[in-house]
């Protein structure tokens, strides 16, 4: 259940992941969202593999883009990684830390760019 996400998270991270959300679903109509316990996944593309998996925070929403970190553009060392070194839920190589609104169209791209390349 998507509820068991966003239980006590601040009102303000909730609707950065439902924007998301929304982006995320209205790529194309072959992308489905799937809630696991730890991470809510999208999957999608020519492949209909997980293009984007998503974890809320209480400070943060952490986005896992199915990426090459070392060719993502537009990169932002302030809120991205390779998370290629590190365990984390979810699936992708490329972390992005979403704490206000003014990143989603960086974002947005980027995850354009996942589901375009799955």
């Amino acid at each position: 259940k998507l509820e068991h996400h966003t239980i006590g998270i601040p009102a303000a991270i909730v609707d950065l992941f439902e924007q998301l959300d929304e982006f995320g679903r209205g790529l194309g109509p072959d992308v489905s969202r799937r809630i696991r316990k730890q991470y809510i996944g999208y999957f999608g593309g020519p492949k209909g593999r997980s293009f984007f998996t998503v974890e809320l925070k209480r400070q943060r929403v952490l986005i896992y883009l199915a990426l090459d970190p070392v060719n993502a553009k537009p990169w932002s060392p302030a809120v991205m990684r390779d998370a290629r070194d590190f365990g984390h839920y979810g699936m992708g190589d490329l972390e992005y830390s979403l704490s206000t609104g003014n990143q989603l169209n960086d974002l947005r791209d980027l995850i354009e760019q996942a589901y375009k390349h799955q």
